[in-house]
């Protein structure tokens, strides 16, 4: 149309740059956009707000591994939607680093943290990324890595209508595969259960994640 607005909900200088085409060619221009403050109001999604704590909660959310719940990583093919071809049982990946690591989403900035500990569990076709990597329990590699400061993330939608999670490089989200974008096939205040590419292997990958510090209620049996 004639008419094409952009929407900036946090405070910063965005150079916004804009193409038009018509039958005659191209026009391109470029024109810098001032958010003084940043709204609150426009971050008001229930998504972001199970992610992050929302606006009650400006020192965001950190979410870890359900390392004791089965499936909290698994492996499938990229036409289905669930790990068919494999699921870890509870602790299996113990020793990797993959329990130790932190991912915490603010909402204030849209700002990105994840905690290390020193090492990351990495796939282990991405060896060339983290030199001096070594061999895994029980398969792929760990290596030392400490992640940079100044990472953030967006939430876009993919065409199936449910949310991506997307972390600027060079962050990411449990086991390494290469990739940035994370498909959220399930959230709530507590837990999470993500689906993810790999950039060298025609793979799908997955993790259940779960709220730090929550402890997932004990099912009481009656007694016969």
């Amino acid at each position: 149309g004639n008419v094409v607005t952009g929407k900036y909900p946090l405070k910063g200088e965005y150079p916004v740059n804009m193409t038009a085409t018509a039958r005659a060619g191209q026009v391109a221009g470029t024109q810098t956009v001032m958010i003084e403050e940043t709204n609150y109001a426009m971050l008001n999604d229930p998504v972001l707000n199970m992610l992050t704590g929302g606006i009650d909660d400006l020192d965001g959310k950190t979410w870890i591994i359900d390392k004791e719940m089965i499936g909290h990583m698994g492996v499938g093919p990229t036409n289905t939607k669930w790990p068919d071809w494999w699921q870890a049982g509870p602790n299996a990946k113990e020793g990797t680093g993959l329990y130790t690591d932190e991912y915490t989403f603010n909402l204030n900035g849209l700002a990105y943290t994840q905690e290390t500990s020193g090492t990351v569990f990495v796939n282990g076709a991405h060896a060339d990324a983290f030199p001096g990597a070594v061999d895994a329990p029980g398969g792929d590699l760990m290596a030392d890595y400490t992640a940079p400061d100044g990472l953030n993330f967006s939430v876009s939608e993919n065409a199936d209508g449910n949310p991506v999670i997307n972390i600027t490089d060079p962050g990411w989200i449990g086991f390494y595969t290469g990739v940035k974008s994370y498909e959220v096939l399930e959230i709530s205040d507590d837990e999470m259960f993500i689906r993810f590419g790999d950039s060298k292997n025609d793979l799908v990958w997955y993790h259940r994640l779960v709220r730090k510090g929550y402890e997932r209620p004990v099912e009481e049996k009656p007694i016969e």
